[in-house]
């Protein structure tokens, strides 16, 4: 049993305003939401707001050192009313999402975040946060995945296991390395496969749940088990549960598993195919080898990822208190430190190299370049509805869909693409739900060229009051119907400090790149 943490650093107070999970999931999923207070309960005495208030009076009578603001999530109920939200300026605001890098709440979270005036929020999904939505970048702290230590340890148990694979059959499209190396992997090794429970209470499925202590206990059992990072790459619990319960993590070889230090042969075991299983193999059958790797990479997850440690939002708070005019918070690194640098919000929240891309950026910076050059639309159209394959809820793709259409002509289709994103959320929020900025400004040029003057005037009724790039730019299109040849306003040229922020990548153009894709539609619907 490895030794009791000691922290005797001071103990601060904070609010944590959340809304509540629907009653839809299962138990297993709602036990998540409680954990992150008790996690962060070891450094800060905690008080949760989970239901309609006013924010001045709340702040006033519990007088917190700051105020933490969870995210809805897809499967939340109507998000909090907050009354009074500019009072009490004195206090320190910070976000915290979360719900997976591609969640359907991320547009709701944006606006909430806007509407409160919170410049910085944490995400625990890696870097996958910011390669999902590119405008995120220079918002989100990145704190890593955590685990119960107590909970999952090595228990001492005979390994009679020799591969084990847990979540198998959910998402195969989404889990592609998996889906891949199972079948192969029960051709070369006796392997446990243990379906997933599914997200809902009930399945048609016969089910053997399993789960906490009997869960780590299977993994204690196992010589290796295997996990992977989604195509979006981001690492899951399972990466920090397997070698804390002493087990050989087997996982492919991407950008976020290496951020958590994770190296091959050295503390875990990376590939795919023929090369991977032939790695395995001679890991097994060198007992010393093995039992290297197993202890590096149970070493390396309670050094750095047990819970106990995790301490990421009393971290930055320290550092915001000590401020001075002109000074921001900023990370260095992913998974890195705070300190105080000079230059205001301007400065990215994260200092690090750029980030290596995922199947997912990769596939959307692909497609966006084809489609800016005005090449290979078939190329890109039919790239962009194989990620729609992946997820039932991707919306990112839909939106460069939604311009493949304008540029063939065909606005009616474009406006199909451009509110499936909005349909998506409806449906899996019930209706607790809104417009994404983008969406709003594509809706609207959609209706011009579609001679729908109602719904041309509902999607600009709908960005009245919001502050955003795109917007300001077609309103400047609508103005001079057309017509760039006067040089462009300052407002549309580039983003401001306080717009509102974007999920969908068409954000992303400068205005010469943007005008120029705006003559060719123009002409493909004259």
């Amino acid at each position: 049993m490895p030794p009791a943490i000691v922290d005797d650093r001071p103990k601060y107070s904070a609010l944590f305003v959340r809304n509540k999970f629907g009653t839809q999931l299962p138990d297993w999923l709602l036990h998540f939401q409680d954990e992150i207070v008790g996690v962060l309960s070891q450094d800060l005495d905690i008080t949760v707001i989970d239901e309609d208030f006013d924010y001045g009076e709340i702040c006033d009578k519990h007088n917190p050192d700051f105020v933490i603001f969870d995210s809805p999530g897809c499967h939340r109920s109507v998000p909090l009313t907050i009354k009074n939200s500019s009072a009490r300026p004195d206090i320190p605001r910070i976000g915290f999402f979360n719900q997976d890098p591609h969640d359907t709440s991320r547009v709701m979270y944006l606006r909430m975040m806007d509407e409160l005036k919170i410049e910085r929020f944490f995400s625990i999904w890696g870097a996958a946060t910011m390669r999902q939505s590119p405008e995120l970048m220079g918002r989100v702290f990145i704190a890593p995945l955590y685990f119960d230590g107590e909970m999952f340890k090595d228990y001492g148990l005979e390994k009679n296991i020799p591969v084990s694979v847990f979540g198998w059959g959910v998402g195969p499209d989404f889990y592609a390395w998996r889906a891949a190396v199972v079948p192969q992997i029960i051709n070369y090794f006796p392997t446990l496969v243990y379906t997933h429970p599914g997200y809902g209470e009930t399945t048609e499925r016969y089910r053997f749940p399993i789960n906490g202590v009997d869960y780590a206990k299977m993994l204690n059992r196992s010589h290796f088990s295997l996990t992977d990072t989604t195509r979006l790459d981001y690492l899951v619990r399972k990466h920090l549960e397997i070698p804390a319960c002493g087990a050989v993590l087997v996982t492919p070889a991407t950008a976020d598993v290496f951020y958590y230090g994770f190296r091959d042969m050295e503390n875990c075991i990376m590939g795919s195919g023929i090369e991977l299983f032939q790695k395995i193999a001679s890991v097994a059958n060198d007992p010393n080898l093995y039992e290297t790797i197993r202890k590096n990479g149970q070493n390396l997850v309670r050094d750095r990822f047990v819970r106990e440690k995790w301490h990421f939002i009393r971290d930055w708070f320290e550092c915001h208190r000590s401020l001075r005019p002109g000074e921001t918070v900023q990370q260095q690194g992913v998974f890195g430190s705070f300190v105080a640098v000079s230059g205001g919000e301007e400065k990215p929240a994260v200092a690090c190299e750029p980030l290596q891309d995922s199947e997912f950026s990769l596939n959307m910076k692909t497609a966006w370049q084809k489609i800016l050059v005005g090449e290979s639309l078939d190329e890109a159209e039919a790239m962009l509805n194989g990620m729609l394959t992946w997820l039932g809820h991707l919306a990112e793709p839909y939106m460069l869909l939604g311009v493949i259409a304008l540029l063939r002509g065909h606005p009616t289709k474009a406006k199909e693409h451009f509110l499936r994103p909005f349909q998506i959320r409806h449906v899996r929020e019930r209706g607790n739900t809104c417009l994404d900025p983008e969406e709003i400004a594509w809706l609207s040029m959609t209706g011009v060229l579609m001679v729908d003057r109602e719904f041309t005037q509902q999607m600009r009724s709908a960005g009245v009051g919001v502050r955003y790039l795109g917007l300001r730019r077609m309103e400047w299109l609508f103005e001079k119907q057309g017509n760039f040849d006067s040089k462009p306003p300052t407002d549309v040229v580039a983003r401001k400090s306080d717009d509102r922020l974007t999920i969908h990548w068409t954000g992303q153009l400068d205005i010469n790149s943007w005008v120029a894709l705006m003559k060719r539609i123009m002409t493909a619907n004259r």
